[in-house]
């Protein structure tokens, strides 16, 4: 597992990059991070790259400029995949349970 940093909009976003093959773009629900999905799933997917991107909800990445009910996670998201360049993603994304 590699971690990156990237910025979008002016803000420092983080992710973790595991893997190798067909990209796959996993998000994390709220109060979580990057970190969980690797953690739970990193090594079930062989054949794929992994991007696990910390979105602005979380712990690791809080940023006050986002309100929850907004299009601005998705745009966000999109803007954090265009600036990779990852190409036609595989896309996971939901709340973990602990």
């Amino acid at each position: 597992m590699s971690e990156y940093w990237v910025t979008i909009n002016g803000k420092s976003v983080r992710y973790l990059v595991k893997g190798d093959g067909k990209p796959m773009v996993m998000v994390h629900g709220y109060s979580f991070n990057a970190n969980d999905w690797i953690n739970c799933c990193g090594d079930h997917f062989p054949g794929f790259k992994i991007y696990a991107v910390d979105m602005p909800y979380g712990p690791k990445s809080r940023s006050d400029h986002f309100m929850p009910r907004d299009d601005g996670y998705a745009n966000h998201l999109y803007a954090v995949i265009k600036a990779l360049n990852i190409e036609s993603p595989v896309l996971i994304g939901g709340q973990l349970r602990r």
